[in-house]
């Protein structure tokens, strides 16, 4: 008659919903605005993460969860492209410093030539929207996320 679910159903659950919630309060983190919002948003990410360990701890220690391991070759392919990147962010950020750790020659950073992506930012005054902008639209109570 009723479902029965054991405690590795339940820790595997869990982790997958940490890591559905996480991924929307890092992007909710990312949009907001408002500086106190935005501290506030950090704090439970934050917090969202932590929880996340310990279930992926609890369930790696448990033989439940094992993520596949890379093997060199991907690893140090990864390393390549995080430090192209990387290069590219320096170069880009410090255009003055000339040519920079890749051998990439400074050019001028291009400037804003109006509304990309369709979306035009809005005039006035900042305004918080939705559900997240009423609950979060006042500074925390220290400890406190309302």
């Amino acid at each position: 008659m009723y479902d029965t679910y054991s405690d590795k159903d339940i820790a595997m659950e869990l982790l997958m919903t940490e890591k559905a919630v996480s991924e929307r309060y890092h992007w909710s983190t990312l949009e907001a605005a408002d500086p106190q919002l935005r501290q506030t948003l950090e704090r439970i990410h934050n917090d969202i993460n932590n929880m996340a360990k310990q279930v992926f701890d609890f369930a790696r220690q448990q033989g439940w969860y094992t993520p596949a391991t890379a093997d060199p070759q991907t690893l140090n392919a990864f390393r390549q492209v995080v430090t192209s990147v990387r290069n590219e962010v320096e170069r880009i950020a410090h255009p003055q410093a000339g040519i920079g750790q890749a051998g990439y020659q400074a050019r001028p950073t291009p400037t804003y030539q109006g509304p990309q992506y369709g979306y035009t930012p809005p005039a006035g005054p900042q305004q918080t929207y939705g559900q997240v902008g009423q609950q979060f639209g006042q500074s925390p109570q220290a400890g406190q996320y309302s």
